[in-house]
């Protein structure tokens, strides 16, 4: 290589002096300056280098585990949209969105008055009703006693006993009547029927409420329901009262077990929606909450367990790792490619086949320094 003295800087400048002396000689001759590129490489630089790997034995399986994921959603298992079942004015609201409440207690009531009204005339007719029973009654005794002496007709015995049906039925008929404003003086005050928490308050005071419209939404507390969806094949598997592994988002382990599997599919999804609910500690779930399901499965496939940090991505969606094989100088070893199809995960490794061998060493780590063919040397192995 050939430099012209007039563009070479000055050598009094350190950081030149030190790079000519890193690479080369300098030589004057012929009025330029010349470098000469000296070879500093030690040829023995390589000896006592070769790359150390991390291998394990690898250990053949008859089965494995197929952990199937599917996503959950935690429901209430009572959700209620509540109402009055008479109309009214709407009189008091005792509990407010957010509040626990208990079976049977009031929740709000209606505006009564003209229901007290009716009922206190009701009650009059009820009272006159029995009065006239009472009166015709004795009226047929004594005219059963004339008939006796026949000073009345028998067609005035009959009449008189009519009259006493007749009025029974009247004071029959209003006491029914009073009943039925008692039970809509009752239904005139909202109750929970069952212990939840209020989700939405839908009506204040002063609103007149139709027949059934919805005054408070409930959600019942206590142990929740999860519900997702399996693919058919699968739900012919599943069976009430099996357990499955699950984890909330905010990292919760749970138990589930199958508590019920709809004949059906979901129209949306097609696939067939299973309930189940926490064998213990689901009272931290929230209604809404995601739930990841994790359902095990044993599958009869030989192959091996790796883990994920031996395996790299390949072609054609397939999995590449290495294994080492003896070299014919002792001591070392020789990488190999091998391509694997991966049937398994679980967190950290993998359930992989391909041309893989029982008590071969498969190289754990560290994938991104090595190649095929290169010659290794092997640390301390481990299973």
């Amino acid at each position: 290589m050939k430099l012209n003295h007039r563009t070479l800087p000055p050598l009094r400048r350190p950081w030149l002096m030190r790079l000519l002396g890193l690479t080369g000689l300098i030589v004057v001759a012929g009025g330029g300056w010349w470098l000469h590129a000296a070879n500093t490489a030690d040829p023995r630089a390589g000896e006592g280098q070769t790359l150390v790997v991390m291998t394990g034995t690898l250990t053949e399986t008859a089965t494995f585990e197929r952990l199937r994921r599917f996503l959950g959603e935690v429901q209430a298992t009572r959700s209620s949209m509540l109402g009055f079942e008479v109309s009214g004015a709407l009189s008091e609201v005792r509990v407010d969105e957010g509040d626990a409440v208990a079976a049977g207690e009031v929740l709000a009531t209606l505006d009564t008055r003209r229901l007290e009204a009716a009922r206190a005339e009701a009650v009059a007719g009820l009272e006159e009703a029995m009065a006239a029973e009472e009166l015709a009654r004795s009226t047929l005794v004594r005219l059963e006693r004339a008939r006796v002496s026949n000073a009345v007709s028998a067609q005035q015995v009959d009449e008189a006993a009519r009259q006493v049906d007749r009025q029974a039925a009247a004071a029959a008929r209003a006491r029914a009547q009073v009943e039925r404003l008692d039970v809509d003086l009752a239904k005139s005050r909202l109750l929970a029927p069952y212990a939840g928490r209020l989700q939405r308050r839908l009506a204040d005071e002063g609103t007149v409420l139709s027949a059934g419209q919805p005054v408070f939404e409930l959600r019942e507390t206590g142990v929740p329901e999860i519900r997702f969806s399996v693919e058919a094949e699968l739900a012919q598997r599943v069976k009430p009262d099996m357990t499955f592994a699950a984890r909330a988002r905010n990292a919760t382990t749970l138990n589930l077990r199958v508590v019920r599997i709809l004949p059906g599919r979901d129209p949306g999804t097609r696939a067939v929606p299973v309930f189940a609910q926490p064998i213990e500690g689901g009272e931290t779930l929230r209604e809404g909450e995601l739930v990841e399901v994790v359902i095990s499965e044993t599958e009869s496939q030989t192959g091996f367990w790796v883990p994920l940090t031996a395996l790299a991505e390949s072609a054609r969606g397939l999995w590449s790792c290495y294994v080492a094989e003896p070299a014919a100088d002792g001591g070392l070893h020789r990488l190999a490619r091998r391509e694997v199809e991966i049937l398994s995960l679980q967190e950290n490794r993998a359930y992989v086949i391909g041309n893989l061998h029982d008590g071969e060493a498969l190289v754990l780590d560290g994938l991104h320094r090595i190649v095929p063919g290169q010659t290794v040397r092997l640390a301390e192995q481990s299973s």
